[in-house]
């Protein structure tokens, strides 16, 4: 299994790639498409950390709260 910070980085890519999905200048369809694909991958992540999916970002902050991880 994957230590925590590289499942924590993991988690940064697919919430950059995301952010470019809703931002992009994509269409709507492909927009759903992505998106819904990188929210598969957010919730396996989520499920591997033990953080709840509907409020892991707060999750997150409190368990390297203090920690630099890139």
């Amino acid at each position: 299994m994957k230590k925590k910070r590289e499942l924590y980085t993991e988690l940064s890519s697919v919430l950059r790639i995301l952010v470019y999905v809703d931002t992009g200048n994509l269409s709507d369809e492909i927009k759903l498409q992505k998106g819904a694909e990188q929210e598969k991958k957010v919730k396996a992540i989520c499920k591997k950390l033990g953080l709840n999916y509907g409020n892991f970002h707060k999750e997150a902050e409190k368990e390297w709260e203090g920690k630099v991880w890139r």
